[in-house]
């Protein structure tokens, strides 16, 4: 489970939002409903407002049971970060280059290897030709 910590501050808004007064007084936040609800209060933000605006709402209103307070649940999800979509972060040009150059050449260079390293175990073992064996090894096994 992700710790407060080590979310962004971007869903404080959203999940310290005070969603009414309970019957004993207390103030009852968006974090509090949502932990109450068994899920994660920042994985849940975080899922939430990567959605589209209308789906957001649907999607509080279901997980809150807010019912027909559909106002809630649209002023909560006007509380969302807009910018918190999932996008890929644009790779730098030069990691890029590398890649293409690792995948082009680096290839080659394995391949020429292997060729080099087969090549000095067959001209090593044609340099030596078998040893010869001794007359009382080979009579023994007559």
């Amino acid at each position: 489970m992700a710790s407060h910590a080590s979310m962004s501050n971007a869903y404080d808004a959203f999940l310290f939002e005070s969603l009414g007064i309970e019957e004993n007084g207390m103030n009852l936040s968006v974090l509090s409903a949502l932990a109450r609800a068994g899920v994660d209060p920042w994985a849940e933000a975080k899922k939430l407002a990567a959605l589209p605006r209308q789906a957001a709402i649907a999607a509080i209103s279901a997980i809150l049971n807010l019912g027909g307070d559909g106002e809630t649940a649209r002023r909560l999800a006007e509380l969302l970060p807009r910018s918190a979509t999932p996008t890929q972060t644009p790779t730098p040009k030069k990691f890029v280059d590398r890649q293409a150059l690792f995948r082009r050449y680096g290839l080659i260079v394995i391949v020429a290897w292997l060729v080099v390293a087969v090549a000095f175990m067959m001209f090593n073992r044609s340099s030596h030709p078998a040893m010869p064996v001794p007359d009382s090894a080979a009579a023994a096994t007559r």
